[in-house]
C-alpha cells in the first residue's frame, strides 16, 4: 500500500474511529446527562434517538449527493460539520440544546458514513481493498473498546461535557490529512451529473425517519398507542408515495441495474440479517450476564469488553483474507460462525457457566468480523465507478435498519417475556422448557430467532459464487 492509500486509510480509520467512539461513549454517559440535566431517564434516551434517526435517514441522500458533487467533498463536510457539531454538544447549556446538537451532529455524521467505502473503493486498488476495509473494521472496534472505561472515568470525574471533547482532535487530524490530499490532487471521486427526483428524494427521507421512529419509539409509548400507530402508517404512505414516484420517473433515484445485481442484491439481505443479530444479541447479552450469571454492572460491563478486543484482531486478520481467497468465502465462514455460535449457545442457556458465555462471544465475534469487511469487499467490488457512491450509502442503510429492526424485536420479546412464556407452555412442543424463569424462555427465544436468521443469511452467502472477486465485470 503506498503513501497516497496509506493516507486516506488512516483518514476513513479516523472518522470510523470518531464516530464509534462518539456513540458509545454517549451510551455509558447517559445516566450522568441526565442526572444533571435533571430529566427522566426516557428524556435521556433522546440524546441517541436525536443522534441516530436523522444519521439513518439522510444515507441516502448522501448517496445522491456524493454521486453529483464527488465523495471526497462530501466525507470532507461531513467530518467538518461532526467536529463543529460535537463542540456544541459540549457547549450545551439545557438538554433541548444537547438534542438539537446531537441532531446536527447526526446529519452530519450520515455525510462521511455513507460515502467512506465508496471511497475507499474509488481510491485503492483491488488487491488491498479488503485489507482497508479490515482496518476500518478494527477502528470501530477500538473505539468501542476505548468507550466504555473512558466515558465512566471522564463523567464522573470531570463531568458529561467533556465526553464530546474527546473526539475532537480525531476529526481535526482527519481533516488536515483530507485537505492535503485534496490540495496535492491525491484522491479521486467521480462525479455523474443526473436530475434528482425531488419527490423520491423526500418521500424516501421520511419513509426512513417514521420507520426508525415507529420501533424506537413504540418501545416506550405502547405498539398500540395511538400515535405510534399514526408515526407506522404514515412511513407506508410514504413508502408506497416513494414507489409509485420511482416506477414512473425517466431517471429513478434508486439504480435499479445495481439492484438486479445478483451479488449486489443478496449482500444486502444477508448484511441486513446479521446487523438485526449482532444489535438484538449486544441489546440482549447484557441482561443474561446479570440476571442469569448474578454479575454486576461493572463485571457485565468488563466482560462485553472481550468483544471489541478480540473484534480488532479479527477485523484485521479477516480483510486480508479476504484479498486472497475473495469476499464470499468470508462471508460464507462469518455466518458459520455466527451459526454455530448461537447452536451451541442457545440450548444451553439456562445452565451458561462464565466461560461458555466468553466462548460464545469468541465465535460471535469471529463471525461478525469475518462478514462485515468482506461484505464490503464485495459489494464496493460489484458496483461501477458511477454506481460506487449510491451502493456504499445503500449498504449503510441496509444494516441500520437492520440494527433497530434487531433491538425493537428483544426489546419486544423481552417486554412480553411473561405472556409469551405463559403461550409456550399451553403448547405440547413446548411442554418440556428446561426452565420456568420466564427471562430464560424469552432468551431462548430470542436466540432461536437469531439462529433461524442468521441460517437465511448463511445460505444466502452460500448462493454466490466462489469466484465472484474474479467476476466483477460479469455481475
Amino acid at each position: 500500500m503506498n503513501s497516497r492509500n496509506r493516507q486516506l486509510v488512516a483518514c476513513v480509520c479516523l472518522a470510523a474511529l470518531m464516530e464509534s467512539l462518539d456513540c458509545f461513549i454517549v451510551c455509558i454517559s447517559l445516566p450522568a446527562i441526565t442526572a444533571t440535566s435533571h430529566v427522566p431517564p426516557a428524556t435521556g434516551s433522546l440524546v441517541l434517538t436525536a443522534y441516530f434517526t436523522p444519521l439513518a435517514a439522510t444515507l441516502l441522500l448522501y448517496g445522491q449527493l456524493g454521486r453529483r458533487f464527488g465523495q471526497h467533498n462530501l466525507f470532507l463536510w461531513g467530518i467538518l460539520f461532526f467536529t463543529m457539531a460535537t463542540i456544541l454538544c459540549s457547549l450545551a447549556p439545557s438538554i433541548n440544546w444537547l438534542l438539537l446538537a446531537r441532531v446536527i451532529q447526526g446529519t452530519a455524521a450520515g455525510a462521511f458514513i455513507s460515502v467512506s467505502s465508496g471511497l475507499l473503493a474509488e481510491n485503492i486498488e483491488p488487491k488491498m481493498l479488503g485489507r482497508s476495509f479490515g482496518y476500518r473494521s478494527m477502528a470501530q472496534s477500538i473505539g468501542i473498546f476505548v468507550a466504555t472505561p473512558l466515558g465512566g472515568f471522564i463523567s464522573h470525574q470531570l463531568g458529561w461535557r467533556w465526553i464530546f471533547l474527546v473526539t475532537v482532535p480525531f476529526g481535526l487530524v482527519a481533516l488536515g490529512l483530507l485537505l492535503a490530499m485534496i490540495s496535492k490532487r491525491r484522491i479521486k471521486s467521480a462525479v455523474v451529473p443526473y436530475s434528482v427526483n425531488l419527490v423520491s428524494l423526500i418521500t424516501s427521507m421520511l419513509f426512513i425517519l417514521l420507520f426508525i421512529l415507529f420501533f424506537q419509539l413504540g418501545e416506550y409509548y405502547g405498539w398500540l398507542s395511538l400515535s405510534v400507530s399514526l408515526i407506522g402508517a404514515a412511513a407506508i404512505f410514504f413508502l408506497l408515495v416513494f414507489i409509485v414516484s420511482e416506477r414512473r420517473a425517466s431517471a429513478p433515484m434508486v439504480d435499479l441495474s445495481i439492484i438486479r445485481k445478483r451479488h449486489y442484491s443478496l449482500s444486502l439481505l444477508s448484511s441486513t440479517g446479521v446487523m438485526m443479530v449482532l444489535s438484538g444479541n449486544m441489546f440482549l447479552f447484557p441482561y443474561f450476564l446479570t440476571r442469569a450469571l448474578k454479575l454486576n454492572l461493572t463485571e457485565a460491563g468488563q466482560f462485553m469488553l472481550i468483544y471489541p478486543a478480540t473484534s480488532v484482531l479479527f477485523a484485521l486478520i479477516s480483510g486480508k483474507l479476504s484479498d486472497r481467497y475473495g469476499p464470499v468465502r468470508l462471508m460464507q465462514g462469518g455466518t458459520f460462525f455466527l451459526l454455530l455460535s448461537f447452536v451451541f449457545f442457545t440450548p444451553e442457556i439456562s445452565v451458561m457457566s462464565l466461560w461458555s458465555a466468553a466462548l460464545f462471544i469468541l465465535l460471535f465475534s469471529l463471525g461478525i468480523n469475518a462478514f462485515l469487511p468482506s461484505t464490503n469487499h464485495l459489494v464496493m467490488s460489484v458496483a461501477t465507478l458511477e454506481q460506487k457512491a449510491e451502493a456504499s450509502s445503500m449498504l449503510r442503510l441496509s444494516m441500520r435498519l437492520g440494527m433497530t429492526l434487531g433491538i425493537a424485536l428483544a426489546h419486544l420479546v423481552l417486554l412480553f417475556e411473561d405472556e409469551v412464556t405463559q403461550i409456550l407452555r399451553k403448547l405440547v412442543i413446548f411442554s418440556s422448557l428446561n426452565t420456568q424463569d420466564p427471562f430464560f424462555v424469552a432468551t431462548e427465544i430470542c436466540y432461536g430467532m437469531c439462529a433461524i436468521i442468521v441460517c437465511v443469511s448463511w445460505f444466502l452467502t452460500l448462493s454466490l459464487s466462489r469466484d465472484a472477486h474474479l467476476k466483477i465485470a460479469e455481475c
